[in-house]
């Protein structure tokens, strides 16, 4: 019973720390992506 507990909780940790890394990812990719897009709308005013 105590083993599967810990199993679990476990289990919680690591999908908790896989969403920060989601979340931390998304982050990242869409501070590029704007970036990309703000070079591009730089580019075009010129």
């Amino acid at each position: 019973m105590e083993s599967l507990k810990m199993q679990l909780e476990s289990n919680y940790l690591l999908k908790k720390k896989r969403n920060k890394l989601k979340l931390i990812k998304g982050k990242f990719i869409s501070f590029e992506v704007k970036g990309i897009i703000a070079i591009f709308d730089g580019r075009c005013k010129q």
